[in-house]
């Protein structure tokens, strides 16, 4: 897609209005912090699936019949994780699922640079993060250069985020006040100072490493339970999924 900013803008413009749909058809979803994901995702009716796949991969929505299924990738930060599940729900809403959203790939495909910015957008609200930056004495741009490391660990725990989109969002909001610099802190390169920062704030380095825990939704266990009932999958399939889910839980 390219630097272009004024297509950027109008796609920006086109997923406020459908963050503002999903609101309005989802009351009460949205909230700040986003202090559950998953489980304000499950309340849709999405089965929710945390797994091994390859670090290029971010994740999936994939629905079958009346069934959607999220996946993300438990190899990523749990911070990332919770900006994946929110870009698959923006694929559902907008009926754009079926394909596998790879890392990076917003910067040359509409719809993925679409639903990260749905994503950002819902675990990163501008003015409730503007009132957080008030809280820290950042009140205009004349001192936002003065964000520093430590105020940006702060606020990804707070809102549940990567560090990288933290810095995203809040350059969003000073776009003028050069923090690109801040981005340093979030290269693999980094890690460890970033995880002694963290400790030194004394906060949980659990959001800025991978989870390695494999998370499937009980509601699919329900559903494979239901469909039995219906004769609409046999016992030995249910068996291999359930052999399946254990091994993955194992």
């Amino acid at each position: 897609m390219g630097n272009d900013n004024v297509k950027k803008g109008k796609l920006k413009a086109a997923t406020e209005e459908t963050f503002l749909k999903f609101k309005e058809s989802f009351p009460g979803i949205i909230e700040m912090p986003m202090k559950n994901s998953i489980s304000k995702i499950e309340s849709l009716g999405i089965f929710v699936l945390i797994s091994a796949a390859p670090l290029e991969v971010s994740g999936f929505c994939m629905t079958i019949g009346e069934d959607t299924f999220i996946f993300v990738n438990k190899n990523h930060v749990l911070g990332r994780q919770n900006f994946s599940l929110w870009h698959e729900v923006y694929h559902w809403f907008t009926e754009s699922t079926g394909s596998v959203s790879i890392v990076n790939e917003q910067e040359n495909s509409e719809i993925e640079y679409q639903a990260d910015y749905f994503a950002s957008l819902v675990l990163l609200d501008k003015n409730h993060l503007s009132e957080k930056l008030w809280e820290m004495g950042i009140r205009n741009s004349n001192n936002a250069k003065y964000i520093s490391y430590d105020h940006i660990i702060k606020l990804q725990h707070y809102f549940q985020v990567s560090y990288s989109s933290m810095v995203r969002k809040i350059i969003e909001i000073y776009p003028n006040s050069n923090l690109s610099s801040r981005y340093a802190l979030g290269i693999p390169a980094r890690q460890d100072e970033l995880i002694r920062k963290t400790l030194d704030l004394n906060l949980s380095v659990n959001l800025i490493q991978p989870s390695k825990n494999t998370y499937i939704s009980r509601e699919l266990f329900i559903l494979l339970e239901k469909l039995h009932s219906e004769n609409k999958i046999s016992k030995s399939k249910v068996f291999s999924i359930m052999d399946f889910i254990e091994k993955e839980l194992s």
